[in-house]
């Protein structure tokens, strides 16, 4: 929902969504907010990509921004599937469905920071893998019962990102894209030693599945569904940085790729594919979609390229988004999956 007076928190505790976030909201303009670095998994193959069959625990970094020391600071955290449109009624079964995980700080001291562990820790099961291979999505809410309160319980409350500075979101993957080996053009026995002489070169291309979400209880919606690909990024930022590094990825050179991808687009049932659908949800309706992307034939191993998928309604109200790290790997690479092979 748009932010309001009443809906607009700028407390003292803080889930930041980037590293310059202060706590100021309402965050302006609304976008971008599920990239945050302080909410993450351990035990998964990286920090939002789950590992079936052993325990994940999700750890959340809290900032007090005041001076003094707030007492009795709690989280709350729900494991989502990918969705855009998070409420806590997209929370995996396995997880604890729409109860939260919950973590607990006695103190946290001014213009500190504190890693909240949140309990009970969680095995996902194959289900949980079968959309998009283990990747979640992790939405955070912190609050104090100190004698000055700051943030509030959810429920009765509700999720406003941009609005709320004790609310985070960490939305975004890593998929890895394989790059397919040359094949000789119709008609020609052998491909050239000269480069691209007489060879085709194959685009990469990825299916990746997620739920496009209406976090509303009690209201439909008419929205719009849109996919772009992220471009003019000079760097990726530190939470994009750090996903890389906890994952299998951390020891390699890994380069933003220069070039534009051949096509993306979404899929679903009841509408033609493209970069931008229509969505009518019911009340908490979860519709199951899919995101196509090819590449450019002449992007490198180890390159990047980045998606960002926003869900808003028909009035240009923001729903929720997430991002896509779309990396390139040797064709005969073997492929990181949500499985444990202990």
């Amino acid at each position: 929902m748009p932010c309001t007076e009443e809906t607009i928190k700028s407390g003292s505790l803080v889930i930041r969504y980037s590293e310059e976030d202060m706590g100021s909201r309402p965050i302006n303009p609304c976008n971008n907010y599920w990239i945050s670095g302080d909410i993450w998994l351990e035990g998964g193959h990286s920090q939002t990509q789950a590992k079936v069959g052993v325990e994940n625990t999700v750890k959340v970094l809290v900032k007090n921004i005041s001076q003094n020391a707030i007492n009795d600071v709690n989280v709350q955290v729900w494991v989502c599937d990918f969705t855009a449109g998070v409420s806590p009624n997209s929370g995996l079964a396995s997880a604890g469905g729409n109860s939260p995980m919950t973590g607990y700080a006695e103190t946290i001291e001014g213009n500190a920071f504190k890693e909240i562990v949140c309990e009970p820790s969680w095995i996902p099961t194959d289900k949980d893998a079968r959309l998009n291979n283990g990747h979640v999505c992790l939405a955070a809410n912190c609050y104090s019962e100190d004698r000055i309160r700051d943030g509030a319980l959810i429920p009765p409350g509700v999720f406003n990102f941009c609005c709320d500075s004790h609310h985070g979101q960490r939305n975004i993957a890593v998929i890895e894209v394989k790059k397919p080996s040359p094949r000789p053009l119709e008609g020609v026995e052998e491909p050239s030693p000269r480069p691209l002489e007489g060879v085709e070169e194959p685009s990469p291309e990825r299916d990746f599945g997620f739920f496009a979400a209406n976090p509303s209880e009690v209201s439909s919606v008419e929205s719009v569904l849109t996919i772009s690909q992220v471009t003019g990024q000079e760097e990726l930022s530190q939470s994009e940085h750090d996903l890389l590094r906890s994952g299998p990825y951390a020891n390699r050179e890994i380069h933003l790729s220069p070039y534009e991808a051949l096509d993306f687009q979404l899929e679903g049932e009841g509408f033609e594919p493209g970069t931008e659908v229509s969505l009518s949800l019911k009340p908490n309706e979860r519709r199951e979609m899919k995101m196509k992307i090819v590449l450019n034939p002449a992007v490198e191993v180890d390159h990047l390229t980045s998606f960002e998928v926003v869900h808003k309604t028909l009035d240009g109200e923001l729903l929720g988004g997430f991002r896509v790290l779309a990396l390139v790997v040797p064709e005969n690479e073997q492929a990181v999956v949500s499985k444990s092979y202990r």
